[in-house]
Formats: C-alpha cells, sequence, structure tokens
C-alpha cells in the first residue's frame, strides 16, 4: 500500500505558503499611508483672500459638543470667536449663546470671554478665559475655511468639561442683503 503522507506535506506547504504570502500583502497594505483630501475643490474656488493667505481674522461660527468624559455626553452649544490675527498671534473674543444647532445653555451660564492663541499654517492653538467663573478652555485643532478639533476646559486646575468644536468662517452680507 502507496503512503499518502507526502501528498498531504505538500498540501500543507501550499497552504501554508499561501496563508504567509496573503498576510505579507495585508500587512504592507495596512502600513501604507493613506491621505485624504482636506477640503473638496468646490470650496477653494469660494474662499475669501484673507484665507489663502493664512489670516484668520474674522467671525467664526459653530459649535461645541461634550464628549462624555466628563458630564453628559452629546451636550451642544453654539459659539462664535471673533479672532484677530497678527503674524502667528491670535486675539479675540468669544461668545456662547444658544443659537439653532444648540440644546443646551452655555456651561455655568459663561456665556463671554477672550481668547489668545498661536496660529501654524491651519493648526491652531487657542486659550479661551471664559467669563463670569474664570474658567480656561483650550481648543486644539485645524482652522481654515472650516474648522475643527478638540476643546477641553479648566476650572480651579481641573477639568470640568472635555469634547470637540468645530466651526465656518461667517462672511459679511452686502448691502441689501
Amino acid at each position: 500500500m502507496k503512503s499518502v503522507a507526502p501528498i498531504k506535506d505538500r498540501r500543507t506547504n501550499r497552504l501554508l505558503a499561501c496563508l504567509c504570502s496573503f498576510m505579507v500583502c495585508a500587512i504592507s497594505c495596512s502600513t501604507e499611508e493613506t491621505k485624504l483630501p482636506v477640503s473638496s475643490g468646490s470650496s477653494q474656488a469660494a474662499t475669501p483672500s484673507n484665507v489663502v493667505d493664512g489670516n484668520l481674522s474674522g467671525l467664526w461660527v459653530g459649535t461645541t459638543t461634550t464628549g462624555g468624559m466628563l458630564g453628559m455626553p452629546g451636550i451642544i452649544r453654539s459659539i462664535k470667536l471673533d479672532l484677530q490675527q497678527v503674524g502667528d498671534k491670535i486675539t479675540g473674543s468669544y461668545l456662547c449663546y444658544s443659537g439653532r444647532t444648540a440644546n443646551s445653555f452655555c456651561r455655568n451660564s459663561d456665556e463671554k470671554g477672550t481668547i489668545e492663541g498661536t496660529a501654524r499654517e491651519s493648526q491652531v492653538a487657542l486659550n479661551i478665559m471664559v467669563l463670569p467663573d474664570a474658567s480656561n478652555c483650550r481648543y486644539m485643532g485645524t482652522l481654515d475655511y472650516n474648522g475643527n478639533g478638540q476643546y477641553t476646559c479648566y476650572l480651579q486646575g481641573h477639568i470640568v468639561e472635555q469634547g470637540t468644536w468645530q466651526a465656518t468662517r461667517s462672511f459679511p452680507q452686502g448691502p441689501g442683503v
């Protein structure tokens, strides 16, 4: 009687070789860097000149959404950031208000604040002193034609809120509009 062991060994070796090849391909594909477009081409045509030259000065309107690590998740608040940029320095004012997209009032009834920060290309780091409780919120992220990122608020050295923010530049309407 003839032995079938050599046939089984060859099949096993072929199967192992195929699995190894598949794993090598899967690993090489998963380590490839994928570059996604930052913004669509259609928004570039409507971008005003001060956005193109890197100046973020102007009114930005958006929302913050709590992340749920502290407090209730999904609390949405409307915000306005009125920014002035000189070089890489940013200053301005902050306003939290009951807007159409908000589902909550401002934290501790803190509605106004001052902004100091920096911008390097479209990356921003904004430090917002919120009044009247004098909490300090740190906004980090990207701000070009649209903006988004994360924020953390501190009160007396303790984290009191974390979440995400998004904002869009608000352009003045022309006369009669």
